[in-house]
């Protein structure tokens, strides 16, 4: 199965401040920090607030990935960094390995 499952699994890189997504959508795929950082933000009154930070082996938009539920906050790589490199599994790929 693991070997199936990193056959799947597609390099990403971002630029400095890309999103992964924002607040309020359904995001469809894993991601898999790999190099950098990825930083979670909620916007308040027009003002951008970190809550959280993601350094490499954490995953990201696993709730939305397995349970369809909109992200409550935005993720976009760390900001003042020169970017971010993530694996990622599109959840139609992780769909046809399970069946």
């Amino acid at each position: 199965f693991l070997d199936a499952l990193s056959v799947l699994l597609k390099e990403k890189t971002m630029t400095r401040d890309g999103y992964l997504f924002r607040a309020n959508e359904i995001c469809d795929n894993l991601y898999v920090v790999w190099k950098g950082a990825i930083e979670f933000v909620v916007e308040e009154e027009g003002e951008m607030y970190v809550t959280k930070t993601l350094e490499p082996g954490s995953v990201v938009g696993e709730l939305s990935f397995f349970f369809s539920m909109k992200q409550t906050e935005s993720a976009r790589s760390k900001l003042n960094s020169p970017g971010a490199s993530l694996f990622v599994l599109r959840h139609k790929d992780f769909k046809e390995l399970v069946r």
